[in-house]
């Protein structure tokens, strides 16, 4: 079980998820990051 709130699911390359996870960090914010890729389950 996870103890994080937020759940990022991102894929490597993708500068929108890039910036999101900058500011969770900056902010100190608890997150888990997930990578996905684009046509994969």
């Amino acid at each position: 079980m996870s103890t994080c709130d937020l759940t990022l699911i991102s894929h490597p390359l993708c500068p929108f998820v890039q910036r999101s996870a900058i500011v969770l960090l900056e902010k100190n914010v608890l997150f888990e990051r997930v990578n996905r890729l684009i046509g994969k389950t």
